[in-house]
C-alpha cells in the first residue's frame, strides 16, 4: 500500500515520482508540475479500494494459489539439482523496492544456473557428436 501512495506525475514528462523512494530532482519549475497521481483512479480513496479488494481476493486465494505453483518444481536427475517453485520469493507491504529487485534477482539467477546445467549437457553432447562424425569422415 505504501508504494501505491505518495506518488507525483510530471504533467509535461509523465515521469512518476514516490516521494520516498523515487523522489523528483530539486528542481522548483518540476515541482511545481507535480500532481497527485492514483494509477487510473480518480482518487485516493478510490485507489485504496481497489487495492484493498485486489489484496482480500488474492489472500482468500493465497494457499491454494501456493500449493499450486508449488508442483512446478523441476530436477534434473542427471545432475541432481534443481529449483523449488516460485513461492521462494516472499514479498510483503513493508519491503523496499531494492530489497524485493535483489530477492527477485537472486531467484532469477537460480533459474538461470538451473537452466545452464541443460544447456552445457546439449553442447557437450553436440560436441561429441560433431567428434564422432569428424572422426569417421
Amino acid at each position: 500500500m505504501r508504494r501505491a501512495q505518495h506518488r507525483k506525475v510530471d504533467s509535461t514528462t509523465g515521469n512518476v515520482y514516490h516521494m520516498q523512494d523515487n523522489k523528483p530532482p530539486e528542481d522548483p519549475k518540476l515541482i511545481e508540475r507535480l500532481q497527485n497521481f492514483f494509477g487510473g483512479f480518480p482518487n485516493e480513496d478510490d485507489m485504496i479500494a481497489k487495492i484493498d479488494h485486489n489484496h482480500m481476493q488474492f489472500s482468500d486465494n493465497e494457499n491454494y494459489l501456493r500449493r499450486f505453483y508449488s508442483e512446478f518444481g523441476v530436477i534434473d536427475q542427471q545432475a541432481g539439482k534443481g529449483i523449488a517453485s516460485f513461492n521462494d520469493v516472499i514479498i510483503d507491504q513493508i519491503t523496499m523496492k531494492d530489497a524485493v529487485f535483489e530477492s527477485v534477482g537472486a531467484h532469477i539467477d537460480k533459474i538461470l544456473d538451473f537452466k545452464q546445467i541443460a544447456q552445457d549437457r546439449a553442447y557437450k553432447n553436440l560436441k561429441a557428436i560433431i567428434a564422432a562424425e569428424e572422426d569417421a569422415a
